[in-house]
């Protein structure tokens, strides 16, 4: 097994970032594109399925985040739990408010994990390579549900 590949401060992408990165993107695209060309009764339904779907990643790298904090030396800093708790909260929020609010909320912890994931990249509270890969990563479905719940 290749070490250097899982080292938090490798600067490349590793394959299996890009497949599991990018991979979870395609669903909020082909839902936009659904919407886009697709009878009018999938709009509803594309939105609260991508809600569902992005609530589902949100809370996971929430955990994630909270997770990592635990191999840092000094152990998790009080900005790691308020970012993991924001995420959670936000993805929570997104789930019980009506379809529009709920994608609006969602996009803005997306959006906001396209600041806060290279900013803990920097600081070692996350792998290098996510300074590159998060910003393009996570304003894909940020996008998508803010066009999304104004369609």
């Amino acid at each position: 097994m290749d070490e250097q590949a899982n080292r938090p401060d490798r600067k490349s992408i590793p394959w299996d970032a890009h497949v599991f990165g990018w991979g979870p993107m395609v669903p909020f695209v082909v839902a936009l594109l659904g919407v886009w060309v697709g009878p009018p009764w999938l709009d509803e339904l594309a939105l609260r399925l991508s809600v569902l779907w992005g609530a589902s990643i949100v809370i996971f790298v929430s955990g994630v985040r909270r997770g990592f904090s635990f191999a840092l030396p000094e152990g998790p800093r009080p900005h790691v739990l308020a970012e993991m708790l924001g995420l959670f909260s936000a993805a929570f929020l997104s789930l019980v408010l009506v379809p529009p609010l709920g994608a609006l909320v969602l996009a803005g912890a997306f959006a906001a994990l396209t600041v806060l994931d290279p900013l803990a990249a920097r600081r070692g509270e996350a792998p290098r390579w996510f300074a590159r890969l998060r910003p393009v990563q996570m304003a894909i479905p940020a996008v998508c549900l803010v066009v999304l719940a104004f369609l």
